[in-house]
């Protein structure tokens, strides 16, 4: 599939402008460690994309187009995670991606960062051939009991977690 369909709408995925063709995998609903479990959730998928280093620049996004109106959104990173966050009535979705501060890898150079409507990888020409990652997981909670209390907002912040992935 080359969008992802959510609740709250599509994510898309281009390469340097161009929209890539499949990729979205079907994950567990349950993430855990091996002795925790962190987030049981409604739907969680991972965009794995094969980058081989050109020497040249390219950008890799993930992009969300909304079907409702009333579309909040909150930024909500981790360390070396970067999280976007959609919000419309008590259904919630949100987009992770891995992120690289320079002091803790110091040779593979590559920024991500927040666009209006989704997450950005800028792979520069002294980036190293990488798998690079998406991930995204919603909720539709109508129980606004659990929903304000915070005990299905923090289960999504986990789910598209791409640290996740390795263990």
């Amino acid at each position: 599939m080359s969008k992802l369909q959510t609740p709250l709408g599509a994510l898309t995925v281009y390469f340097d402008g161009i929209e890539q063709k499949g990729g979205w995998q079907k994950l567990p609903n349950l993430v855990r460690s091996t002795t925790t479990i962190y987030a049981e959730i409604d739907e969680r998928y991972c965009y794995r994309f094969d980058f081989v280093n050109d020497g040249k620049q390219h950008f890799l996004k993930c992009v969300f187009e909304a079907v409702a109106t009333d579309v909040q959104t909150e930024i909500e990173s981790g360390e070396n995670y970067e999280a976007w966050s959609f919000y419309s009535g008590y259904t919630k979705l949100t987009l992770g991606s891995e992120s690289v501060e320079e002091w803790y890898h110091p040779f593979n150079k590559y920024e991500t960062s927040y666009l209006p409507n989704g997450l950005q990888y800028e792979m520069n020409p002294n980036t190293k051939s990488q798998v690079f990652v998406f991930c995204a997981a919603w909720v539709p909670d109508n129980d606004p009991d659990d929903f304000d209390a915070g005990k299905r907002d923090c289960r999504t912040w986990f789910a598209a977690d791409p640290h996740f992935l390795k263990e």
